[in-house]
């Protein structure tokens, strides 16, 4: 019998498609749901977001400081037009992605 480490791992593989991993596990639509509803499935899969929001605000911060040195550079530049427009990208891609 198919057990929620089975799917687990089966949701764990990014080369299988919904269709695939159901047909995989081969259990009745009611099964599937115990499975998917599994307080340890549940934990595994936040611990493992966890892990990737961490890493993905690594590296949100690595890229932090050198975008802060090239604005740096546009604002002390002698072309005034391109420092405006660069920090107002900047305040665009930074509002949508607060958003």
């Amino acid at each position: 019998m198919a057990s929620w480490k089975f799917l687990y791992e089966l949701l764990h593989n990014e080369n299988m498609s919904a269709h695939e991993i159901v047909n995989t596990i081969n259990v009745k639509p009611s099964r599937l749901r115990q499975m998917l509803l599994s307080k340890r499935l549940a934990a595994r899969l936040a611990s493992i977001k966890t892990v990737a929001d961490k890493k993905a605000g690594r590296t949100v911060v690595s890229n932090v400081v050198p975008a802060i040195h090239k604005m740096s550079e546009l604002i002390d530049s002698q072309r005034p037009e391109t420092a405006r427009k660069a920090c107002l990208d900047m305040l665009e891609v930074a509002s949508k992605n607060r958003d």
